[in-house]
């Protein structure tokens, strides 16, 4: 017990250390050690006693899968090991994943601290917070007037504003919102609202579906190409359904590994041929 109670001691006079000196950091390490094996060692006296008192009671032990050609130093070096390996797994924490923004230093009222108080540094404590606030923004683009040629000059706006009343940031979010964490139209309506953008349920529609068109297209194409060269045959066949109040056809090409939907006015040979060959580039039917 001496030995652990001269460990203490060394614990509570690191507090009255200087910090910033290399003989702190290094009495640190070697005390970290210390602890370290003091601690493997009671941790394999509890479970030799439990053993015993297991068997004391009739029953079986722990058993151990130790080698016969492990030594006691060996065992010690492999628990030692385990034990650096959560200390690392500790350490990569989500604290290092974590993005600083910005770093506030709080002082201590010099009004309570005694007059041989000596500065030791900082404890550090993280807060995360994300704020949500709108960014509108009024442009003004310059506006000239030639009376020679009787027109009108006005500037250009960048083409992620040009034709829209809501930024590329604010299209961004409500296609996450939607697509990645699956929240509605009017639930991501309300949010934008309570927030202060004034967006209506129509336009989230367009942003969604409009907007992200040509994207979506050229993912459906990607992912048909990709499905098409996943097996040597396809399966197509189609329905009927109504296309804004005429005849029509749903048709679905596929295989175990993916499938396909078109929309179509007619099923016949040439349709099929036509997003299978003309669209797409593909085998000939």
């Amino acid at each position: 017990m001496s030995k652990i109670t001269n460990e203490i001691d060394r614990v509570k006079k690191i507090q009255d250390l200087d910090f910033n000196l290399p003989e702190t950091k290094q009495e640190i390490c070697n005390l970290s050690e210390t602890l370290s094996r003091i601690i493997m060692e009671q941790l394999q006296e509890i479970q030799e006693l439990k053993d015993e008192i297991m068997r004391l009671k009739g029953e079986k032990g722990t058993p151990k899968f130790t080698a016969k050609t492990s030594s006691k130093n060996e065992l010690h070096k492999t628990k030692m090991q385990d034990l650096e390996s959560k200390k690392q797994w500790v350490k990569s924490s989500k604290k290092e994943k974590i993005k600083i923004d910005r770093t506030e230093i709080i002082k201590v009222d010099p009004g309570i601290l005694p007059p041989d108080a000596i500065f030791k540094g900082y404890e550090e404590k993280i807060v995360q917070n994300i704020i949500i606030k709108t960014d509108n923004v009024l442009y003004k683009l310059e506006k000239f007037y030639s009376k020679s040629e009787e027109k009108t000059y006005i500037a250009t706006p960048e083409k992620s504003v040009k034709d829209t009343e809501f930024g590329a940031e604010t299209k961004a979010l409500i296609s996450s919102l939607y697509y990645e964490n699956r929240v509605t139209e009017n639930k991501i309506l309300s949010f934008l609202n309570s927030n202060g953008l004034y967006i209506s349920e129509g336009t989230i529609s367009n942003i969604l579906i409009n907007d992200q068109s040509d994207v979506l297209t050229q993912v459906k194409e990607e992912l048909f190409n990709a499905g098409l060269k996943s097996t040597k045959y396809q399966q197509i066949d189609d329905t009927g359904m109504k296309i804004s109040d005429k005849n029509g056809y749903a048709t679905i090409v596929c295989n175990e590994k993916y499938s396909a939907f078109f929309i179509n006015k007619s099923k016949s040979r040439e349709t099929v041929q036509s997003f299978l060959t003309e669209s797409f580039g593909r085998f000939p039917l």
